[in-house]
């Protein structure tokens, strides 16, 4: 039986009222010679225990424990406390795990042994109310009050001579700078489910919709390296200079080196866009939705899907989204059943959010007034959601293009 399947059979188990109940009285049980150790040891040093979150999906597992991490380094009070935390053997990305574990304590266990102890460890349990537990779980707004310029964890001098040597297998020289491209598919989820993508399919979209701006970069010295642990189709494009790594050159430690070391990154709302998130990598958001959820960083770009609805014939406007709940929509089946089409960002979308990137990070981008106007009056709409906190922008000509968007 694999991992997966193991996981899948316990979270059935737990559905089961009774049997969530025992368990759950077991665990209490289990937790009080736990607690009652820890005590011992609080004099010495006060232990907090933790649990990895989704370490089966890269996007949750990375911001979560991330921002774990920052907020242990930035305690006055750091070095009274030890934090370990417990995870399964199997980790969403093996790089990016080996790193955290290098900034703090993860212990790794069969998940048998793991699901016993996240009935023991968790914010419901006897010990979950005591400050022996830390929790990871993550709000809706909580990674904008990250510093992102501030790094929590690094790549190794070998990591470094690792990553020159995956460039040059693709022709790329340690002089030669690069973007990452991602587009989320079904692909991925597919292979973990046999529900495939059904409930998130709604923030797919066509990686050969990027071809135009992948030309730009290149057209500018750059190379594309589109990434992606599954994906769907292949990039289609006889510029040597645009590389299809997913299918040809793809690692655990690729993924993460290449999003570390990109002179930005053009992705999606999909987990893999956390990655150059947290190692200060500036981002594009593309074809972004739900729209309450925009990238982390200052100096990040974004253009949403629109929204079409077909009751109406239009546009809904940012404002409509809003006012009608639907800015943390994050299933198909609602748009479905509202009668609402997701329209794709269009090449020459993309292609501009691109050459605005290309110029902010070039130091050559000269905003008017008029975009800081447009700017402005688009975070006026979201001042009381959960994205108000932001620092990211959306690109400055897809805005002047959809201005009746923000009546």
């Amino acid at each position: 039986m694999t991992t997966r399947k193991i996981i899948s059979f316990f979270e059935l188990m737990m559905t089961v009222p009774i049997i969530k109940m025992l368990v759950r009285a077991l665990a209490n049980i289990l937790s009080l010679p736990l607690i009652l150790l820890l005590l011992i040891f609080l004099p010495i040093k006060h232990i907090k225990l933790f649990t990895i979150l989704c370490e089966g999906r890269i996007g949750e597992f990375g911001l979560s424990t991330d921002i774990l991490i920052r907020k242990m380094k930035s305690s006055k009070k750091r070095s009274k406390f030890k934090y370990i935390g417990f995870s399964n053997r199997r980790p969403a990305n093996r790089q990016l795990f080996n790193m955290f574990k290098r900034e703090i304590t993860i212990i790794e266990l069969p998940v048998p042994i793991l699901f016993i102890l996240k009935q023991i460890i968790n914010k419901d349990s006897l010990l979950g109310k005591t400050n022996f537990f830390i929790s990871t779980e993550v709000n809706k707004d909580s990674h904008y009050d990250s510093d992102y310029e501030k790094k929590v964890i690094n790549f190794s001098a070998s990591e470094r001579r690792k990553g020159i040597n995956l460039l040059n297998t693709m022709s790329i020289t340690s002089k030669d700078w690069f973007v990452c491209l991602h587009a989320r598919d079904p692909a991925y989820l597919s292979s973990l489910s046999n529900k495939g993508d059904q409930l998130h399919g709604y923030r797919n979209w066509d990686i050969n919709n990027a071809i135009m701006a992948s030309e730009f970069i290149t057209s500018k010295g750059g190379y594309v390296l589109r990434l992606g642990a599954k994906v769907e189709k292949k990039l289609i494009s006889k510029n040597k200079k645009i590389i299809d790594y997913a299918t040809r050159y793809r690692t655990d430690f690729g993924d993460i080196y290449l999003c570390g070391n990109c002179r930005f990154y053009i992705g999606t709302t999909a987990g893999l866009l956390v990655v150059p998130t947290i190692l200060n990598v500036p981002v594009i958001g593309i074809n972004y939705i739900p729209l309450e959820l925009t990238p982390f960083r200052k100096g990040d770009l974004f253009i949403p899907k629109k929204i079409w609805s077909n009751k109406l014939r239009r546009f809904l406007t940012f404002r409509e989204i809003l006012d009608r709940g639907m800015g943390w929509w994050d299933s198909t089946e609602q748009y479905d059943n509202a009668g609402l089409t997701l329209i794709e960002n269009t090449p020459s979308e993309i292609l501009d959010v691109v050459k605005e990137m290309f110029e902010r990070v070039s130091g050559s981008w000269k905003a008017t007034a008029l975009d800081e106007q447009l700017q402005k009056e688009f975070k006026r709409l979201f001042m009381h959601t959960t994205c108000a906190k932001s620092p990211a922008r959306i690109g400055a000509k897809f805005l002047r293009e959809n201005r009746n968007l923000l009546k």
